[in-house]
């Protein structure tokens, strides 16, 4: 085993190895794009609360077939914010 360990170390020596440096540049136009997946319609049924004046009752079905895709790119000296909002109550899960 030892004989084994001492092959490998001396086979790991023998690979040369070579350092190099390069300088390079990239410019990056400052982009923010919006997308929003899939054209397909979505469709919840939610049940009617049983006192009038509830909320009405969650959806137990789950439907994940649209989502939100975000892509930001910008200088490392900026910054960006994102910001979103919810108008109504999301049903709990």
């Amino acid at each position: 085993m030892k004989i084994v360990i001492i092959i490998l170390f001396a086979l790991n020596l023998a690979v040369a190895q070579t350092t190099a440096n390069a300088s390079t540049s990239v410019t990056l136009t400052p982009i923010a794009r919006l997308d929003l997946s899939s054209t397909a319609s979505i469709s919840l049924s939610l049940a009617a609360p049983t006192e009038a004046g509830s909320q009405l009752l969650s959806n137990t079905a789950t439907n994940n077939s649209k989502w939100l895709n975000f892509t930001s790119a910008i200088a490392p000296s900026l910054t960006r914010r994102v910001t979103g909002q919810i108008i109504g109550t999301i049903p709990q899960a």
